[in-house]
């Protein structure tokens, strides 16, 4: 049965999440208006969906098998890693190749009056692989019962967002893509963080951890490359829909290739 230090940390981990995944809105609709807000809330929304489904799925699976063997930590520390990998490549094939198909997919998906999102979501797309690989790392804190560490590196990622997210919005000018560049740099730590600590508890070796980070950058630089090469032949050559069907031809193409040179790694 949880005791009630458990039932504090769990209301104080929700909270730290409510508000890490509500600041960024707010500071921009409070600072830069309505209509840089309907933009920004869009082109997230491109961003992080489809890999936000398929990492939900993921962790309802890796949730139940984690903390049903953390009796063994050898064998959870391999169904983490196992999680850790496939959440990673998931967000790797969908976030960068999102990146490389921002122009046409904002024109298809919302129309051309939306196309001031495309460069937010060429920003935001970048952001994907580490805030899912994050989401399951945190699945794993919960599984394995190590919530005053989920909320540690919570408010420490709280913190650090609340601090660069007006510096480079308002204190260097660069508006809504400050907010999203702190909004990378933000999950970029929190995953660094995350990771330091879990290694450790989840007796993960430093070379298996290389080889899975190593097999998830393959897959985005892969599938980036390939989806960039042919946003950039066809770019003012064909229609949107035509470009972007071709875009994601090229990804799926590109991600099979990925796909085979990571599972080297």
């Amino acid at each position: 049965f949880p005791t009630r230090r458990s039932s504090d940390l769990h209301t104080a981990v929700t909270l730290a999440e409510f508000a890490a995944a509500n600041l960024d809105t707010a500071l921009i609709g409070r600072l830069l208006g309505e209509t840089v807000l309907g933009l920004y809330n869009r082109a997230l929304l491109l961003a992080t969906l489809p890999a936000e489904k398929l990492a939900g799925a993921l962790t309802r699976v890796l949730f139940p098998l984690v903390s049903g063997v953390q009796a063994d930590a050898r064998t959870a520390g391999a169904a983490g890693l196992l999680g850790l990998a496939a959440a990673g490549v998931v967000a790797a094939a969908l976030g960068p190749g999102v990146a490389a198909a921002a122009a046409d997919l904002v024109a298809v998906l919302l129309g051309p009056r939306w196309a001031p999102a495309a460069p937010l979501l060429q920003l935001l797309a970048w952001v994907a692989p580490p805030m899912f690989v994050n989401h399951v790392c945190g699945v794993l804190c919960d599984a394995t019962a190590q919530l005053g560490v989920k909320l540690r590196v919570q408010l420490g990622a709280l913190v650090l967002f609340a601090v660069a997210a007006p510096g480079l919005c308002i204190g260097l000018g660069f508006g809504a893509a400050g907010v999203a560049a702190a909004l990378l740099l933000t999950e970029a730590a929190r995953l660094v963080a995350y990771l330091a600590v879990l290694s450790a508890r989840m007796h993960w070796r430093a070379a298996d951890l290389a080889r899975v980070l190593g097999a998830v950058a393959v897959v985005a630089g892969v599938v980036h490359a390939g989806v960039a090469a042919a946003a950039a032949m066809l770019h003012g050559v064909a229609l949107p829909p035509v470009a972007l069907v071709a875009e994601v031809t090229a990804g799926g193409v590109a991600l099979a290739v990925a796909l085979a040179l990571a599972a080297r790694l």
